[in-house]
């Protein structure tokens, strides 16, 4: 037909990735909306209208029109927009050369274009594009956009791009749709995923159950490549990749698809990408352009796989903080290579066959951890041929009762006491408030290391203020009474006349009085200076401040006489392990510490180690900020006194001397985890000695 050309697919789709990654915003936005207006659930026309209603303005057409193939096999309007505005124009609708035009492109894979100046009958330039349901033609879109006259036509490559966008989409809506509302294909996948069920919990191994998995959900999902990792430690492992035998872990695409799916793995959300990358947090989009470099999908879909027991609250964003959500336990992969598209029924069916492909995994897994499953396997075998031997039977059980039973009481093991505690400073000083007052001025900082008797902060107290400035005046007034009085004295004694002897002994009284009062004055001033000198706080001794956050702690802060500023404690000299041993525990410590004589009554096995009076018991200890090494140490004092522990219970404190040089990090109150060796026990009340105590103290 003369103005009709074809525009080639290789190109189409190179416009279409553009139009799609970023390319003009009204068409990327459009091409967006479409896709998930595609996604809905609605019916078909309000499908149709709406995919007008979002395409016209963003290829400046006059007007579209959607055509369906009808039960004949003919093309028949389905819906459109804007022909009325053509008015008169639109008398060249169902001629001859527009039937032909729609023939030819329903005929035709890529989009067609006439162009008005090809065509002097026509007033408008044509965009033609074909939709299909299952691989067969199903319609057509056309738009109209006002004519170019000699001049290129007003469609270039990315709109073009966009009208094949707009026609696949239609394509895929319909396909779903079909398919969602037949029912003899619901009951062929019902069935195919029921079969599926069965062969997963056939197997209890994991690399049985994930072959099964990516190799059976593939056809049943209509995806091109299904993979699945599973939780490796704190890591991530490839387990199976659907049409492979074996996973090469080192190549380049496993390797960044394991460390996609183990970020899957860490934050336990669902991650779907369809053709951006930029809607992701950085650190995804990093993983996820690296994998889309090596694997060249257009669809990529990693579903976490929860434990079958806790689905909900690995869902619910909204759980306590407390809880500690599900870690998954593996990530199911589907990819697209061909199209970027996942269909809504599809996409549900794919989380159904997670929840069951999670369910096996974790049995298999589950079955897989139990401690030592080889030899139980064996001792189950051998268990199996001993049945209907009742006699073979009856004397393997005792003689294994009896092996247990003379283990458990003559084999001797170290009886440990478990404490909790803290790493701490031997030289340590609270500092307190010498008197009411309020914090106005600090000198020091958080973590600084001060001088002995150095300032570390100033308080005011304005009646202590106020008492010195009145004994100050006090003091002043005094002085200038005596300097009077002595002035007096000394015109009496020029006189030195006898009337003026008994003036003279009087002014030397009142001179002896005012300096008796002018010396308890300064006395009363020189006991508030010193308790003004008081107000600014000083280091008790040389070392670290340890308050955290000294400002919004104490500036400007009321404090009372006695109470708790902070402390300073000297990390350079010799660190300690203040323990907090429970009640209960300490006969054990008692016994090991001062054990009586042995005496012939006493077996090897329930004696408690000789020692020197107040020996010093070895402790090992683990720092919370360093959990993988052990440390030693010896146990000093204990207390002779119980007391009340901040988290409940009667506790006794007890310390622990330790070599600071050895420990790679030194923590002021870092928590540690101890255990006080108490000597020998027999293997029985190691074990089960604890439990033994606990009903003597709950049933005594």
């Amino acid at each position: 037909m003369p103005g009709a050309t074809a525009v080639e697919s290789g190109t189409t789709r190179r416009a279409a990735a553009t139009v799609s990654g970023g390319g003009t915003p009204p068409l990327a936005d459009a091409i967006r909306a479409v896709e998930d207006l595609a996604a809905s659930d609605v019916p078909p026309a309000t499908f149709f209208r709406r995919l007008l209603a979002l395409s016209v303005e963003p290829l400046a057409a006059r007007a579209a029109v959607v055509w369906r193939l009808n039960a004949d096999g003919l093309l028949s309007g389905e819906c459109e927009s804007g022909l009325d505005s053509l008015g008169g124009s639109r008398q060249w609708i169902g001629g001859p050369p527009h039937i032909k035009l729609l023939d030819e492109a329903l005929g035709s894979g890529q989009p067609l274009v006439r162009q008005a100046a090809a065509d002097p009958a026509a007033e408008f330039t044509l965009v033609v594009a074909r939709f299909e349901v299952d691989g067969r033609p199903a319609g057509v879109i056309e738009f109209v956009l006002d004519d170019a006259g000699d001049r290129a036509p007003l469609i270039d490559e990315t709109q073009l791009s966009l009208v094949e966008e707009l026609a696949s989409h239609a394509g895929r809506f319909l396909t779903w749709r079909q398919e969602a509302d037949s029912t003899a294909k619901q009951i062929e996948f019902w069935a195919s995923l029921n079969e599926l069920t069965a062969r997963l919990h056939r197997s209890l191994r994991s690399a049985e159950v994930a072959a099964t998995a990516v190799n059976d959900a593939r056809p049943l999902l209509g995806v091109d490549r299904v993979s699945l990792a599973v939780a490796w430690g704190r890591g991530c492992r490839m387990l199976a990749i659907s049409g492979q035998d074996r996973v090469n872990r080192r190549a380049n695409l496993v390797r960044s698809l394991t460390a996609l799916a183990g970020e899957v793995l860490h934050g336990g959300e669902e991650l779907t990408y369809t053709g951006r990358v930029d809607e992701f947090p950085p650190q995804v989009e990093r993983l996820l352009t690296d994998y889309l470099a090596h694997s060249g999908s257009r669809m990529v879909r990693l579903i976490p796989l929860f434990p079958p027991d806790a689905p909900e609250a690995a869902a619910a964003p909204a759980a306590p903080a407390a809880v500690a959500p599900p870690r998954p336990l593996g990530v199911l992969i589907l990819e697209q290579i061909a199209e970027g598209w996942l269909s809504p029924l599809d996409a549900e069916r794919a989380g159904r066959l997670a929840e069951h492909v999670a369910g096996a995994l974790a049995n298999a897994r589950s079955h897989e951890g139990l401690f030592l499953l080889p030899l139980w396997r064996m001792l189950g075998a051998g268990w199996g041929r001993l049945r209907g031997r009742r006699l073979a039977l009856l004397a393997a059980v005792l003689s294994l009762v009896a092996a247990i039973a003379g283990g458990l009481c003559f084999i001797p093991a170290d009886y440990r006491v478990e404490a909790a505690g803290r790493l701490m400073p031997c030289a340590k000083r609270a500092v307190f408030t010498p008197w009411d007052g309020e914090v106005v001025e600090l000198f020091v900082r958080s973590e600084q290391r001060v001088a002995r008797n150095q300032p570390l902060l100033r308080l005011r107290n304005d009646e202590l203020h106020a008492q010195l400035l009145a004994a100050r005046n006090k003091l002043e007034e005094k002085r200038k009474a005596l300097t009077s009085l002595e002035a007096e004295l000394d015109e009496v004694n020029r006189r030195a006349s006898a009337q003026f002897q008994y003036e003279a002994t009087r002014l030397r009284g009142r001179l002896a009085q005012t300096r008796t009062e002018i010396t308890g004055a300064e006395d009363r001033v020189r006991s508030l200076e010193q308790q003004v000198e008081l107000l600014t706080v000083r280091a008790p001794i040389a070392g670290t401040v340890t308050a955290f956050q000294l400002e919004e702690l104490l500036l400007n802060r009321p404090v009372q006489r006695g109470e708790v500023l902070l402390e300073v404690m000297d990390e350079s000299g010799p660190w300690q392990i203040e323990l907090d041993v429970p009640e209960f525990r300490m006969g054990h410590i008692l016994d090991a510490r001062h054990p009586a004589p042995a005496t012939p009554a006493h077996t090897p096995t329930h004696t408690h180690a000789h020692a020197a009076a107040a020996a010093d018991l070895p402790v090992q200890f683990v720092l919370a900020t360093h959990p993988e090494q052990r440390f030693a140490g010896r146990l000093r004092d204990v207390s002779t006194r119980a007391g009340l522990s901040e988290t409940g219970g009667t506790v006794v404190s007890a310390r622990v001397d330790i070599d600071a040089d050895a420990l790679p990090g030194r923590t002021i109150g870092a928590e540690v985890q101890a255990k006080i060796s108490c000597g020998q026990r027999s293997l029985a009340y190691v074990l089960f000695g604890d439990v033994v105590e606990f009903f003597r103290r709950r049933f005594w």
